[in-house]
């Protein structure tokens, strides 16, 4: 009925957004008069680029297009879209794939507004919907209003001094004459960078993104501090990189310790732990929910479903919301200068310190003990923070919770003891001796921190870390360190574990040993918002495992998810990642690990793994080995050893998708790697991505990529290339790819930079 005078309108001289208006007035009518859905037009090639969006996921194509995610309090979900509605069209013309409905919606400038066809139920169904941009889409990521975070003086330091990989990649760009390329490609990711909110986002993250000839930089400093100094340094070190005053505690009186003011415990202990406890305390935000526990926990158990945070219903997401704004305002600058107490207890001196007060101490053990701690208790008493217990040097037990847990020596077991929650500010386990069993899986078990602080020195002894869901060496609005300081140890756990932090600081250090690191996902250095974590494992040949736990969210059957071994990831759409890292010192390691693994940096985040010697074994899958994707960086920089590398689907080996960043770096070592699709220096949708090998006799092995730019087609192409690199600075080596030989240097049409030098 209404069609002839819709096409009539589509032709007359308008500019689009009367047409849509005159259009939307006679799409409302023909609803009301129950007509059927009006005949459309294919879509225009040549549509502009004003980057609207509405807030909805597709998938499917032609007339099974179907909405299948609709984002809380988002335009699409203000104007009534539904999961499982099938997309037809918007305004006057037909969709029908993914890609038409991103040229459409993203042609549409923000404050405009969008007629939705969609069928329900069969039904068809026109719906007028808003369109806005990405900052008011993700308004979480703006609610502080935080500015970009700047350079800091340790970024104008590392641009006045190029490192040799640094240098090498900006000679190439220069004779290859790349450089015009590279700066269309950062001025798409200055654009990006300034198109979300700041509130999370970290300067090193800012730095890498806008300066990628130096993206390692930061993970290579990092490493270089964490690799010399105190312990109380090295957290101070990563401390420094969340951009936050570390404020030292005025002094006052003792109120929690006080009844223990006499005993030979409390000059090295007792006013670390009460200074560490008061800045806990004032860390955190004046009001703490008193289901904390249980909503992290929720989010923990969304993230590790869906890595999306708004996949169920409303009232879920508006839960989630709610958590974040409260680890939003946690002071982490407090947090670590808290861990940094605690961490100058892990000195030599001071743990000889603390046994020679353990030992002096006269036995006494309150009468109101709890029978689960058991074996052989030398001195037990009660504080408003918790028990302070000495255990001797028998296989003694640990059942509960404590503020102090002291232990002498002997093969013990732990079912409670290094783990913190917002009631208690603090906790602290130091175990002098003996062949020990950490065994908790509750939230946070096992040196695990929501809204406090918790250290575990374990000074020798082989022995056994078992947590669940935050735990051994975690924190979620919080801090948390573990240091083994000898010993062939297993860390086992699940979720978020391993030296994994948001909104805080954690360190899991491991200074001697040959030892298994085995967890499910999220872990062994994982950084998701306003985070800084790390694992340091400083001698010994070590295992690190992340697979075969969760399937891959890509449905490849044998495939498996990973986050692991170096992961700085945000939380899409809602916070920035943070940093983290895996450094291990020495020893011929394994790490095997599933998706989105081994330096690897996903929405904003910054990924790194650094190995310094030893010949290594790397094995993942798809967006492994110096990956990133969304506005990210990942890094992998391998020192010194004859090194395998090996990754089974896309994206490996500097690999970069999404306005992203990308960077191996092997120094030195007869190396050979073999990946997938996307791999070896190569890029696609706007990323740079660079593989530089130093010394040593290579093997390349991959379908695609060695210094190749892919497709620039998502969001647009920003009008923006690829830039993909690939450095071989000496040595024999061996190309699969055509072109690509000793002694050949070549730019390709699609921004690949090529360079072996003979």
């Amino acid at each position: 009925m209404l069609e002839q005078p819709i096409r009539r309108l589509q032709r007359c001289v308008l500019n689009r957004r009367q047409r849509y208006g005159l259009i939307l007035s006679l799409l409302v009518l023909l609803d009301a008069a129950g007509a059927q859905e009006p005949a459309l037009e294919p879509l225009p090639d040549d549509l502009p680029r004003h980057f609207g969006v509405v807030g909805m996921r597709l998938a499917g194509s032609g007339d099974n297009l179907r909405v299948t995610h609709v984002r809380v309090d988002s335009p699409a979900d203000h104007a009534g879209v539904l999961e499982g509605d099938r997309l037809r069209g918007a305004d006057a013309y037909r969709l029908t794939s993914l890609q038409e409905t991103l040229d459409y919606i993203q042609s549409l400038p923000p404050d405009s507004s969008v007629v939705l066809h969609l069928r329900r139920k069969g039904e068809p169904l026109q719906l007028s919907c808003g369109v806005t941009d990405r900052r008011r889409l993700y308004g979480l990521m703006i609610e502080q209003r935080r500015p970009p975070p700047g350079l800091r003086p340790r970024h104008d330091r590392w641009l006045d001094t190029p490192g040799t990989v640094q240098h090498s990649m900006e000679q190439l760009l220069t004779r290859l004459g790349a450089n015009d390329a590279l700066a269309d490609l950062l001025r798409a990711f200055g654009d990006d960078a300034v198109a979300y909110g700041h509130d999370t986002r970290l300067a090193d993250v800012d730095f890498a993104l806008l300066h990628p000839t130096a993206a390692a930089r930061p993970i290579t400093d990092l490493a270089d501090r964490l690799s010399a100094g105190t312990l109380a340094e090295r957290v101070g070190a990563m401390a420094s990189r969340l951009d936050v005053d570390v404020i030292p505690l005025e002094t006052s009186p003792d109120t929690v310790f006080a009844a223990l003011t006499a005993s030979s415990l409390s000059p090295p202990l007792l006013g670390v732990l009460w200074r560490a406890g008061r800045l806990s305390h004032q860390a955190l935000p004046d009001t703490t929910p008193g289901n904390l526990g249980r909503a992290v926990h929720a989010l923990l158990d969304r993230f590790d479903e869906s890595l999306y945070l708004d996949e169920e219903n409303r009232q879920e997401t508006h839960r989630h919301q709610e958590t974040l704004r409260w680890a939003k305002k946690v002071d982490v600058g407090l947090m670590a200068a808290s861990l940094i107490e605690l961490s100058h207890l892990g000195t030599p001196d001071q743990l000889r310190r603390i046994r020679d007060a353990a030992k002096g101490l006269p036995h006494i053990v309150d009468a109101d003990l709890p029978a689960a701690f058991t074996g052989e208790i030398r001195f037990a008493q009660p504080t408003s923070w918790g028990w302070v217990v000495v255990g001797g040097k028998g296989a003694n037990v640990y059942g509960e919770d404590a503020a102090v847990i002291i232990d002498l020596g002997g093969d013990d077991l732990y079912l409670g003891g290094a783990r913190v929650h917002a009631q208690a500010p603090v906790a602290l386990v130091v175990d002098l001796g003996g062949d020990d069993r950490y065994v908790d899986r509750r939230l946070g078990g096992v040196v695990g921190a929501v809204g406090g602080v918790v250290a575990l020195i374990d000074v020798k002894g082989d022995d056994v870390y078992e947590g669940g869901t935050l735990g051994v060496a975690s924190a979620f609005g919080g801090a948390a360190l573990l240091l083994d300081r000898e010993g062939d140890d297993i860390y086992l756990g699940d979720v978020m574990t391993q030296g994994s932090a948001m909104f805080g600081v954690a360190l899991l250090h491991d200074m001697k040993g040959s030892d298994l690191y085995s967890a499910a996902r999220f872990a062994q250095g994982f950084a998701g918002p306003r985070a800084i974590a790390a694992v340091v494992d400083s001698k010994g040949n070590d295992h690190y495992v992340t697979d075969r736990s969760r399937p891959s969210v890509y449905g490849t059957e044998g495939v498996y998810e990973g986050w692991a071994q170096g992961v700085g990831c945000g939380l899409r759409g809602f916070a920035a990642g943070g940093i983290g890292l895996l450094l291990d010192e020495e020893g011929h390691d394994r790490y095997q690990a599933g998706n989105f693994s081994q330096g690897v940096g996903y929405f904003f985040g910054l990924g790194g793994l650094v190995d310094r010697r030893g010949d290594d074994h790397y094995r993942a899958t798809r967006y492994s080995q110096a990956s990133s994707a969304h506005q990210a960086i990942g890094v992998l920089v391998d020192e010194e050893g004859d090194d395998a590398y090996e990754g089974q689907i896309t994206a490996n080996q500097g690999a970069s998708w999404d306005a992203s960043v990308a960077v191996l770096v092997d120094l030195k070592g007869n190396d050979t790697y073999r990946g997938a699709g996307l791999s070896q220096g190569a890029s696609a949708m706007n990323g740079f991505a660079a593989l530089f090998d130093g010394k040593g006799d290579d093997v390349y092995r991959s379908p695609s990529g060695q210094a190749d730019g892919g497709s620039t087609r998502y969001w647009g192409g920003r009008d923006a290339p690829n830039v993909a690199i690939l450095i071989d600075e000496a040595g024999h080596d061996d190309y699969d790819r055509e072109g690509r030989a000793d002694g050949v240097e070549f730019l390709g049409s699609r921004i690949g930079l090529f360079r072996d030098t003979e």
